[in-house]
């Protein structure tokens, strides 16, 4: 492959229509998606900051990409076809997908350029968010080929035609390293300053083209998809995308403050002085969601220490304001930081949704 291949994320708008529209034909070519014209694949998950589209760029024209969908209230794209419930149950940690690849068809080393795109995505997903495993499906026919070349073990039967597959992260470092020692591209990786486990890389014109000018996705969105999207987005400019109007959904309480996806660890000392492990999915200035066995008393304040960055650990007491035992999560508001806290929520609010 040629050296000038380079392999970020999309930032552009015509890198993501690229992308979009790269990505459909391929599906179609698959057998994955109907051909209905110059349609974009686009699903309401690409919407999120815990989405990234990959790109391969040569001569600043996209020859290939992939996407990479974080765990969300949205759940994953796959979830609308395999239930992973009982495959989550034996699985620690967080998990992310990887969508099938499109590679343009007149490019010649096709497959070293699908090797380097999932070599990005295996690095940005595995290293960079500290996702455990990744999840991907393909065709019954390809599933053989993606078990050998890539890595990814079958989850369980096919489905119409459809095979999940799965890459533990253990597992993720051998097929880096293999790919790490072909110099067939250059990979441009975003800053990293905390255990977060998204990148923004839409501005807000670009969020406003794909689902208010080219599609009308928002519009169609349901209650509780749109106010998962006004969670994150509801705040300064990218408020402007979103359809106006306050979205009321009974037993669910609206942040004061923006939240911000996060893979981090720590404990917390429940009330017999006994450390519990925790996982924090998000955090914001007034408070953070967790993930823990053992399940928390609403109206109690907890100590917890976590460790939000290399080197960064913060101290906090919160209350717990709602539980979910079957999701084994919690929504804690914060009553006491430090300063490592105040500097982390500074750097989210200042620099986490701004396009670099």
């Amino acid at each position: 492959m040629s050296p000038t291949v380079t392999i970020q994320l999309a930032r552009t708008r015509s890198e993501f229509e690229s992308a979009f529209r790269l990505l459909q034909r391929s599906r179609e070519t698959m057998g994955l998606e109907r051909h209905e014209g110059d349609k974009l694949w686009l699903l309401k998950q690409h919407a999120l900051p815990s989405t990234n589209t990959v790109v391969a760029l040569q001569a600043g024209k996209v020859v290939g990409a992939v996407c990479l969908f974080g765990e969300s209230p949205l759940r994953l794209p796959i979830e609308t076809r395999f239930d992973l419930a009982s495959f989550r149950k034996n699985l620690e940690g967080r998990i992310a997908e990887v969508s099938l690849p499109a590679i343009d068809p007149d490019f010649a080393a096709s497959q070293d350029l699908l090797l380097a795109l999932y070599h990005f995505a295996v690095c940005f997903g595995t290293s960079y968010c500290h996702y455990d495993g990744l999840v991907t499906e393909a065709t019954t026919a390809w599933s053989d080929e993606f078990a050998g070349v890539l890595g990814f073990e079958k989850i369980f039967e096919p489905n119409d035609g459809r095979q999940p597959l799965f890459l533990q992260a253990r597992e993720a470092d051998d097929f880096r390293e293999r790919i790490s020692q072909k110099n067939i591209c250059e990979y441009h990786f975003p800053e990293k300053k905390f255990f977060l486990v998204a990148h923004q890389s839409m501005s807000p014109d670009v969020l406003n083209y794909f689902f208010n000018v080219r599609t009308k996705l928002f519009s169609t969105l349901e209650r509780l998809d749109l106010r998962v999207l006004k969670n994150v987005y509801d705040y300064g400019e990218y408020a402007k995308a979103l359809p106006q109007g306050e979205v009321v959904v009974a037993g669910k309480k609206s942040p004061r403050h923006p939240r911000f996806p996060m893979n981090c660890e720590g404990f917390l000392v429940n009330e017999k002085g006994q450390q519990v492990h925790v996982q924090v999915i998000d955090v914001g200035r007034g408070g953070l969601k967790i993930r823990t066995v053992e399940p928390l008393d609403k109206h109690t304040n907890y100590v917890l220490t976590l460790f939000v960055g290399v080197n960064k650990k913060t101290e906090l007491i919160a209350s717990a304001v709602w539980c979910d035992d079957a999701s084994e999560m919690a929504g804690l508001e914060l009553r006491s930081s430090d300063e490592n806290w105040a500097q982390l929520i500074e750097y989210l609010e200042r620099d986490f949704l701004r396009v670099a």
